[in-house]
Formats: structure tokens, sequence, C-alpha cells
């Protein structure tokens, strides 16, 4: 038998290990996300400020990979009629997991980038909270038992504190990265994306208490020097996704139409619902695919939350496994 000292010190071993596959807990890290002091207030940026100045700290770490040859010499995407090109790179270079490997160009993605989940499991992750909205999912979320990450904007964070700290400490979901205002990160300057990313981290760190571990760029727009910066200055995971049903296209049921024209989303809650079953039923059962999937969904408006709790039940009965990301892989 275990004396109680014992079993309190292997307890508090789980719970780090648990934290620890959520969050970012080496020391390093956080010293780059100190909190402020009693007779401090912090000063973030701009609400939606794109690209905001990072911190003294942030650029230290980024030059001191920048010097080991760890983020490459790639020059930013240009935006163009909507559309992103690279002027100086060859469709080549732009497949290449070696090279730009653009996930907007040509979905090229690199071993250490989550696109899809394990067999027979779904990866539960929402984009764009914290907002009013969520409140509508996170007490479904509890009811169920459900885990979820949130992929939170800095901006909106400032917004909604309260909804941050009710996913974080009731809920006790999983928060990660989406960005201080959600742009294009290939058409940003590499000081410009240590902003965004950086700002979105201390807000976390400040208001929970906690250092995310993962991100989502917006869009899924990455490339290798993106992907650099994450991993190398924060030790971000990159997540992306398997499938996406643009349920971003249908806002709250007060505007009952759809932001998307027809063939490019869903212009009713019954399209939406249409294309979930599409990915979640088919006629082969979670386990005998050949992966699980992680779909792309948001929580900023009601339809896509309600979609979500509609088709959620169906989810256990067809045989999936549904996990917050960092759970898909232990």
């Amino acid at each position: 038998m275990y004396s109680t000292n014992a079993w309190r010190v292997y307890l508090h071993f789980c719970l780090l290990s648990t934290l620890c596959n959520f969050y970012e807990c080496s020391q390093a890290i956080s010293k780059l996300f100190e909190l402020p002091t009693n007779c401090s207030q912090r000063v973030y940026p701009e609400e939606d400020q794109a690209g905001p100045t990072p911190l003294s700290a942030w650029m230290a770490a980024y030059r001191e990979a920048k010097d080991k040859g760890l983020i490459p010499d790639l020059g930013p995407s240009v935006m163009s009629n909507q559309e992103l090109s690279y002027a100086d790179y060859s469709t080549e270079e732009l497949n290449s997991p070696e090279k730009v490997c653009s996930w907007t160009i040509s979905k090229c993605v690199v071993d250490e980038d989550i696109v899809a989940a394990p067999k027979g499991m779904m990866g539960i992750s929402f984009d764009d909270g914290p907002a009013p909205a969520t409140t509508l999912l996170l007490p479904f979320l509890l009811k169920h038992k459900q885990k979820a990450t949130h992929f939170m904007i800095g901006s909106r964070i400032l917004d909604n504190p309260e909804v941050l700290k009710q996913a974080a400490k009731v809920n006790r979901d999983h928060i990660a990265v989406h960005t201080w205002s959600h742009p294009y990160m290939t058409s940003l300057t590499d000081e410009q994306i240590l902003g965004e990313i950086g700002w979105t981290m201390q807000i976390i760190r400040d208001k929970v208490g906690l250092i995310p571990a993962f991100w989502r760029p917006p869009y899924g727009d990455i490339d290798n020097r993106v992907r650099a910066i994450a991993s190398h200055v924060f030790n971000l995971t990159t997540v992306i996704w398997s499938d996406d049903v643009n349920d971003w296209c249908l806002t709250d049921k007060s505007y009952p139409h759809s932001e998307c024209g027809r063939g490019s989303g869903p212009q009713n809650s019954h399209d939406l619902l249409s294309d979930l079953d599409r990915i979640t039923n088919h006629t082969e059962r979670p386990q005998e695919r050949d992966s699980g999937i992680i779909i792309l969904e948001h929580e900023a408006d009601e339809r896509p939350i309600e979609a979500f709790m509609q088709k959620y039940p169906s989810y256990k009965q067809i045989g999936w496994d549904p996990r917050p990301i960092p759970d898909l892989f232990g």
C-alpha cells in the first residue's frame, strides 16, 4: 500500500502529466509569458490589430532561433483578388515539404502537422471564440461530459474574458491559439507573426493561467516559415483539419440566409446538417476507415453550434470516439 504522501505525489504527477499534454509546461516558454505583478496592468494591442508589435522577450527568442538556422528565409505570400500567391517560388517549391510547403495553395503538410485523427476517432474543436454564442455550446458539452478544443482569437478574449474562463475553468476544456486578429499568416512579416501568436498566448496566460501548446492558423494558411516561428519560438503544435463544412457561412438566426453563394457553402441549417452527415455517416463504420476525422467547426454564431449539438448524439451511435485534439494522440 502507498502512504498518504506517496499517493499525493503520484496524483500530482498524474495531473501534471495530463496538464502537460494539453498545455506548455517548459520553463523556457513560461519565461516568455510572465504574469503581470499586482502593481502593473497589462496593456494589450488594440482589438483586431493585425500583426501587433511583439514583446522583446519574443523577439529575443526569435533571433536565437533565426541565428541557429531554424527559421527559413522565405518571403511572405501576397493576397490578390482573394487568392494567395508567392512571387519567387515554383509550383514544385510550393508543394515541397522541404521548401515552402503551402497548405493554402497545395495542401502541403509536414510530419509534425496534425491534420486527421487516428482511426475511429473524431477531433472535437471549434474556432473563432470566445463569443456570446459559446455560452450555448459550453453547457451542452458539460452535460454530455464531452471535452473539446477551442481555438480562440485574442481579440475575442478581450471582448469575452468570462466566456474563456467558463470554458477553461468550469468545463475544463482545452484552450488553444487562433491568433490575435485572424489574418492570413503567410502574408505577414516574421515580426507580425510573432505578435499575432504571442499576444494570444499572453492573454490566455493572463486570464486563466495556462500557456497554450497547440494552435490553428486562420484559414489553414501556413507555410514552413510560419510553422518554424510557431514551433521554434513558441513550441506550438500546428493543427489543421481533414474536413470542412463551411459552417461559418451560417451566422445567427436573426440573419436566416447564408454568407456564401450557392455551391460554396451551406445555404441553410438543413444543408449544414446534410454535410455533417455526409462526412460522419459513411457506409464504412469509423473503425473501418483508413483514418479518423477532424472537422473544421466554429463557435462564433448560433446556427453552427446548433447543428453540432443536433448531430453530436449520432456520432457515438455510429461508433465515433470524440475527443479534444491532444487526447487523440495519448
